[in-house]
């Protein structure tokens, strides 16, 4: 206080906690347990033990916005197969093309794209990638070889990964032992899932199961899939399909009563990132040093109405409507959660389906 010389009155105290340089260190739930030692509980939210966690770019947005500036641009990091890995500020809805055009072109005649990281992004064959645009959730793409591995390894068909399971998994439990949620205390347990599922029938009747319930708390980080099976199957995928099935079948979580409490080897479980680099194949691109920033200017974006949690947002405008850049083309429905979206360039709307196009004309 002003006798006391501590703090200034209005003044927010700020800290910052260097973490160390494992995989998954951005998740919220884990973040909040390297910081506070708290332990989020399954199926929670860091609220539920007094945090909250915003990375730098959305407190960014929201300071835009409260001064009225729509988000509009994303700062993209584009690697990989590329000719001079860069970072891309583009328009929301730049075509992907476009920001690997900016980064020099694929260094392959074909290849394949993952939109994120690795370990947990969504992959897109070469015809996928044409098609595909910057979203308000972009935040890097990965260039890879058509045939690369985790491109083969994400078009497993479900037949198939139960019968490698039935073959091949030998329940060594490596898949529950490094599990980030397992090991904050959460009773997921992925080698349990993977024997129910070898052994069972399709996945709709395992849902009695109560490990196999457990599946709805997998945050699809995927160290189970890429680093801890040796026999090479897939868990992640796997649990993803059970939450699938259980959403359909209007199954919710049930968490029981109890004190949650991170497993006491979880520091000497943790995994280092460029291990987790190497595992995905993705290693030759660790060590680059990016900086190059690329202004991308496309000639027409491809805005999606589907680009955040909640309900997609409604067109306001439709074809053959003028906009400018900023101005508001579609907004969150009345009394739905969801967000408003902002035309990226200036020009003509062109098409209004799920997506609306907008083409840069004079």
């Amino acid at each position: 206080g002003p006798e006391g010389g501590g703090q200034a009155a209005g003044t927010a105290l700020i800290e910052l906690f260097p973490l160390d340089s494992f995989y998954p260190a951005g998740d919220e739930q884990v973040l909040v347990y390297e910081v506070t030692e708290r332990v989020v509980p399954p199926a929670g939210i860091p609220l539920d033990v007094g945090a909250v966690v915003c990375n730098l770019a959305t407190m960014n947005a929201i300071s835009d916005a409260m001064d009225g500036i729509p988000l509009t641009k994303k700062y993209i990091t584009v690697t990989g197969e590329v000719k001079c890995p860069s970072i891309v500020r583009a328009p929301v809805g730049t075509p992907f093309e476009e920001c690997i055009r900016l980064a020099g072109g694929s260094k392959k005649e074909r290849y394949c794209v993952i939109d994120g990281g690795p370990m947990m992004g969504k992959i897109m064959d070469y015809e996928a990638a044409r098609e595909a645009a910057v979203t308000k959730t972009t935040s890097g793409l990965i260039v890879l070889d058509e045939d690369h591995y985790l491109n083969v390894l994400a078009k497993t068909p479900v037949g198939r990964m139960k019968n490698l399971a039935s073959a091949a998994c030998i329940q060594c439990s490596y898949c529950t032992q490094l599990c980030p949620r397992n090991l904050l205390g959460h009773p997921l347990e992925p080698h349990k899932i993977m024997r129910r599922f070898a052994s069972g029938g399709d996945i709709p009747s395992l849902l009695d199961d109560p490990a196999v319930r457990q599946a709805a708390i997998c945050c699809q980080c995927g160290v189970c899939e890429q680093y801890a099976c040796p026999m090479g199957l897939t868990p992640r995928r796997i649990n993803g399909l059970i939450r699938d099935e259980m959403r359909k079948a209007g199954i919710p979580y049930e968490r029981r009563e109890a004190l949650w409490e991170a497993d006491p080897e979880r520091k000497n479980r943790k995994l280092p990132t460029k291990r987790a680099a190497a595992r995905s194949g993705v290693l030759d691109y660790y060590d680059y040093e990016i900086d190059t920033l690329a202004e991308a200017a496309p000639s027409m974006v491809r805005i999606s109405l589907r680009q955040n949690m909640g309900a997609p947002a409604q067109p306001v405008v439709q074809e053959g409507d003028r906009v400018r850049e900023g101005q508001l083309i579609a907004r969150c429905p009345e009394g739905k959660l969801g967000a408003d979206i902002h035309a990226g360039i200036g020009g003509v709307v062109t098409k209004v389906t799920d997506y609306i196009v907008i083409e840069a004309r004079g």
